[in-house]
């Protein structure tokens, strides 16, 4: 039986909470930590595929490692970023707007190359960092 890619049993969407993001009192985004399904960091160009939907949507998020902020089709020319295996990428949606408390259902796929592994030229095995569950937004989140 072939594989695609290797799955390992750690989970991306580790925490059950989102958290808004504020100016002031007023909410603009909100923003939640995604961590890698592997044994070890990537560089963020070794991100093959991404894509995260909230209750169904496609959204287009910030992602934040560090101190550094990323949009995901820039992760290709990444070649530099770490993102290491215990730490989360935040993942920040700003839409002016935030998001109402109660719960979501997240899902995210990630699907990454790994750099050490090449099979031929240009073929490189890969694992799977997807994830989904229903998080969290709490109306007294500070």
């Amino acid at each position: 039986m072939s594989t695609k890619y290797m799955k390992l049993t750690y989970k991306p969407l580790r925490h059950p909470d989102i958290r808004p993001i504020r100016e002031g009192s007023r909410s603009i985004g909100y923003e939640f930590p995604l961590y890698l399904n592997y044994y070890r960091g990537i560089h963020l160009s070794c991100i093959n595929e991404f894509e995260i939907k909230v209750d169904g949507q496609t959204i287009s998020p910030l992602c934040q490692l560090g101190d550094k902020l990323f949009k995901p089709e820039e992760f290709k020319d990444m070649y530099k970023e770490w993102w290491g295996v215990r730490t989360p990428m935040m993942i920040k949606v700003y839409n002016n707007e935030g998001i109402c408390a109660g719960e979501h259902d997240v899902s995210v796929h990630c699907i990454c190359k790994c750099a050490y592994m090449k099979f031929a030229p240009g073929v490189y095995a890969q694992f799977d960092s997807s994830d989904a569950r229903t998080m969290t937004v709490k109306e007294d989140y500070t």
